[in-house]
C-alpha cells in the first residue's frame, strides 16, 4: 500500500488495533481514500471509504451517510481471497474513474453501469421499519396520483408499522391476511401515498422546498406521515421495481423510515411452486412435534389453506421438539400450530379445529371433518395412531383423496411417510399387508428406545431428527400436490428413512420403496 502512495495509520494501529491507509486517489486528487482491513481479511474484503462533499459523491457506488465506495460489486461478489493491495486500490480508482460527476455526466453513468446499486440503500434513515404488506406491495401506484391510507406504527423498541389500508376514490382497500390484526394496539395514522417520477432526495436537509416543489402541503399536526412511491433499479441494469419510503415528520424534525414490501415477486423466487400451491388445500390431522413441522413447513412453501384436526393440550415440555410457543401452554394444539403459521406466513388461510377425528361422539364435529376432507386436495396424517389412520385412509379411498401417512419411529430415529394415490397406488391398508411383517431399521440395542405411551417422553431422537423427517413428508406432499393432474408419474410410494444402524452408530440411509395395490386389501376390494 505505501509503495502505491498510502501511509498507514500508526495511530489508528497503536491505539485501536484497526489497520488502515490513507491517502489520495491518484485519478481525482479531490477523492481522499481510506482502505480499512477487517480482522477477517482476505476472506473478507477491506472497506473503502471517500470522504467527501455530496456534490462528488460517485452516482450509485457511494454511501452519502457512510461515504464507503461500492468497490467490489454487488454484495461483494467481485472479491477473492487472492487479491492484491495494487487492485484494491485500482477497484476504487476505476470507480473514481468512470463515475465521479467530475469526468462523466448522469447520462453517460446511467448508460455504462452494469452493476446497479438501489437508492434505496442510500438514504440515512432513522431507527424504525414500515411494512408494506399484501395487496399493496404489487398494486401498480398511478403516477401524480395522491392516495389516501392509513398506517400503524408502533414507537416501542425500535419502531415498527404497517400500512393498514390504501382509498382509491370511494373504495377502500385493506391488507390482507393475518397482517389486519398487526401492531393492533398502536397509533393509527392517516397517510398520503404519492407516486413521484423521479427519487426523493437522500437527506431531509432540504425536504421542504422539495415538497413545496412538489406541490406537497403539511399539515399542521405534530406527528405526520407521506409515503412515497418510485421506481428503483434492482440486480441488474434497468430493471426497475416499484419501491416505497416513508417521511416521518414529528414537530416539524423529518426523517427517512425505510420500507419493506410483501410482494408475490419475492414470494415466487423464494418459493418457486408458490403460484401452484396457493390455490390447494391441505387437512392435516395431528400436529405434535412431527405434524407441526410439516404444518408450518407447507404454509412457508406456499399452500394457500390449511386446516388442521388435533385434539391435544399443548404443554410446555412439548416445545422441546414443537413448533409452538412455551407461552400458549395449555391451549389446543391445532390453535398454537394455528397461530405459528400465522406468524411465518400471514396470508395463509388456516383454520383449527380442537376436536378428535374418528372418536368424537359429536355429530357436527364429525359432518365438519366430513366436508373438510370432501374439499381438500390433499389429506396428511401425522397421529401415528393405527386407528385413527385406518378411519381417514377408508374415507380418502372412498373420497379419491391423495393420503399420505407420516410416521416417527420410537423416538425419531427413524421414520416412515407412506403415499395413496387413487387410482394409481395401494392405500395405507394395502401398505399394512405389503409391508406389515417388516421391521424398520433397528434403534441402538442398548438404548431405551420405546415410549409406552403418547404421554412419555420419547429418548432417542431429537429435534434435528424431526427436522429430517417432516422435510421428507413435506417433499412427498409438495410433489404430490403440485403433479395431481400427472399421477401417472408418482410412483414409489412409500419412504423409509433412519439415522443409524441396529448397532447405534450413525448411518444415514434412505430408501424410495412402491407400495402397489393388494387384492387382499379389504378397503380398496370396498372400493371396486
Amino acid at each position: 500500500m505505501e509503495s502505491n502512495g498510502f501511509k498507514l495509520d500508526e495511530y489508528c494501529l497503536r491505539e485501536h488495533k484497526i489497520v488502515k491507509f490513507k491517502g489520495y486517489s491518484r485519478v481525482l486528487k479531490e477523492y481522499p481514500l481510506e482502505f480499512i482491513y477487517p480482522v477477517g481479511y482476505p476472506s473478507f474484503p477491506p472497506t473503502v471509504i471517500s470522504d467527501v462533499n455530496e456534490q462528488l459523491l460517485l452516482k450509485k457506488h457511494h454511501s452519502p451517510k457512510s461515504k464507503t465506495l461500492c468497490c467490489f460489486g454487488f454484495a461483494n461478489e467481485r472479491w477473492r481471497a487472492n487479491m492484491t493491495a495494487f487492485e484494491v486500490i485500482m477497484e476504487a480508482e476505476t470507480l473514481i474513474a468512470e463515475f465521479s460527476p467530475l469526468t462523466s455526466s448522469a447520462e453517460v453513468i446511467e448508460a455504462n453501469d452494469d452493476v446497479p446499486e438501489p437508492k434505496i440503500v442510500h438514504y440515512d434513515y432513522s431507527l424504525g421499519s414500515i411494512l408494506i404488506p399484501h395487496p399493496f406491495g404489487d398494486m401498480d401506484i398511478n403516477e401524480n396520483k395522491v392516495l389516501n391510507g392509513e398506517l400503524r406504527f408502533s414507537k416501542k423498541g425500535y419502531g415498527r408499522g404497517i400500512l393498514q389500508s390504501i382509498s382509491i376514490g370511494d373504495v377502500n382497500i385493506n391488507c390482507e391476511g393475518d397482517y389486519r390484526n398487526w401492531l393492533s394496539n398502536s397509533t393509527l395514522f392517516k397517510v398520503k401515498i404519492i407516486k413521484i417520477n423521479d427519487f426523493p432526495p437522500l437527506s431531509t436537509d432540504r425536504i421542504k422546498e422539495w415538497l413545496s416543489n412538489k406541490g406537497i402541503k403539511l399539515m399542521k399536526k405534530s406527528e405526520q406521515w407521506i409515503l412515497f412511491v418510485f421506481n428503483d433499479e434492482w440486480g441488474k441494469a434497468n430493471q426497475y421495481k416499484p419501491t416505497w419510503i416513508a417521511l416521518r415528520c414529528v414537530n416539524g424534525v423529518f426523517k427517512w423510515v425505510r420500507c419493506y414490501i410483501v410482494s408475490q415477486q419475492d414470494r415466487n423466487v423464494r418459493t418457486p411452486s408458490g403460484l401452484t400451491l396457493s390455490n390447494k388445500k391441505v387437512v392435516i390431522v395431528g400436529v405434535g412435534a412431527l405434524g407441526s413441522l410439516i404444518a408450518t413447513s407447507l404454509a412457508q412453501e406456499g399452500v394457500g389453506k390449511i386446516t388442521i384436526f388435533d385434539h391435544d393440550i399443548y404443554e410446555p415440555g412439548n416445545s422441546i421438539r414443537h413448533q409452538g410457543k412455551q407461552q400458549l401452554f395449555g391451549l389446543p394444539k391445532a390453535f398454537v400450530v394455528a397461530d405459528r403459521i400465522l406468524e411465518l406466513s400471514p396470508l395463509t388461510n388456516v383454520s383449527h379445529k380442537p376436536f378428535s377425528v374418528g372418536r368424537t361422539q359429536s355429530i357436527d364435529e364429525a359432518l365438519v371433518f366430513l366436508e373438510e376432507l370432501k374439499s381438500a386436495d390433499l389429506v396428511v396424517d401425522s397421529t401415528a395412531e393405527h386407528s385413527v389412520t385406518h378411519f381417514i385412509n377408508r374415507l380418502c379411498v372412498e373420497f379419491k383423496k391423495p393420503f399420505i401417512v407420516a410416521s416417527v419411529t420410537n423416538g425419531a430415529w427413524s421414520c416412515e411417510v407412506i403415499r395413496y394415490i387413487p387410482n394409481i397406488s395401494g392405500c395405507w391398508g394395502c401398505w399394512n399387508i405389503n409391508y406389515g411383517n417388516q421391521i424398520p431399521p433397528g434403534a441402538p440395542v442398548t438404548s431405551m428406545q420405546f415410549a409406552p405411551g403418547c404421554d412419555q417422553p420419547t429418548f432417542i431422537g431429537g429435534i434435528s431428527d424431526i427436522n429430517i423427517a417432516a422435510g421428507l413428508a413435506t417433499k412427498m406432499i409438495i410433489e404430490t400436490l403440485i403433479n395431481l393432474k400427472r399421477p401417472d408419474i408418482l410412483y414409489n410410494n412409500y419412504l423409509v428413512w433412519s439415522s443409524k444402524d441396529k448397532f447405534g452408530a450413525t448411518d444415514y440411509s434412505i430408501k424410495y420403496l412402491p407400495n402397489d395395490r393388494n387384492e387382499k386389501c379389504g378397503v380398496c376390494n370396498e372400493e371396486n
